[in-house]
């Protein structure tokens, strides 16, 4: 368990990534954003992020800050998810 949710008036909830210490891949950005159904611009601004500093982490040209990934994370937790649209039955 991890030592900063140990405490009993902590919520216990989980972050993006299984390892807090690594950089996300650009596919995990994407991925996460997109289920966010957020823009580029919303998701720098959510991190106190320029565009283009999302962008080149976003397209692999830049590895994102692990702690930014946690940040963008945990602000992003409780964040609605937009409706998936529903699969028609085979």
């Amino acid at each position: 368990m991890n030592a900063s949710t140990n405490h009993p008036n902590r919520p216990r909830r989980t972050i993006p990534t299984a390892n807090p210490c690594r950089n996300p891949s650009p596919d995990e950005i994407f991925a996460l954003r997109a289920e966010l159904g957020l823009t580029q611009s919303a998701c720098a601004e959510l991190v106190c992020y320029t565009l283009r500093a999302w962008q080149y982490c976003e397209s692999g040209e830049r590895k994102m800050h692990p702690g930014i990934w946690q940040l963008f994370g945990l602000k992003t937790l409780n964040m609605p998810r937009p409706p998936q649209p529903e699969q028609p039955a085979p």
